[in-house]
């Protein structure tokens, strides 16, 4: 015979099933609500990269239109000059690189005279350099670009 007590037991099995199947029931809801805006959000990205890609294509085809009319004016200028045109541009810029050299040949041979009197030139010289290619602060703590 069953007991009383083996109903009991029985019955609280049953309700603990029933409400494990009803919250089971809910999350499976709340699952198929969630792959819904899922692939809602996964419809739009992929219209997104859609678009992306035709516009990567107009602006590759952009690119290489800009780099073909490039080809054609290189090719204008480089037939439109002559060799006659180059040899003058060629001695303007040897000559002007000539003074340039000699100042440093100059610079090369000063005989040194005292060793504190180099030292301190050399860190002014230094100095000087440093501040020719680094920005200029102004008293408010800005750089002065101009």
């Amino acid at each position: 015979m069953i007991s009383l007590d083996q109903v009991h037991v029985l019955e609280k099995k049953v309700e603990s099933a029933v409400s494990k199947i009803v919250e089971l029931k809910n999350e499976n809801i709340a699952l198929k609500n969630r792959i819904s805006i899922l692939e809602k959000e996964n419809a739009e990205l992929n219209s997104k990269v859609s678009v992306f890609e035709k516009e990567q294509n107009r602006v590759e085809e952009g690119i290489l239109s800009v780099l073909n009319r490039l080809d054609v004016v290189e090719d204008t200028v480089s037939s439109s000059v002559s060799a006659a045109d180059i040899a003058p541009i060629s001695d303007n810029l040897a000559a002007e690189t000539e003074p340039a050299e000699m100042d440093i040949r100059i610079h090369e041979e000063e005989p040194a005279t005292d060793a504190a009197a180099d030292s301190s030139e050399e860190s002014d010289t230094e100095n000087v350099a440093e501040d020719s290619f680094s920005p200029k602060t102004s008293e408010n703590g800005q750089f002065d670009i101009f």
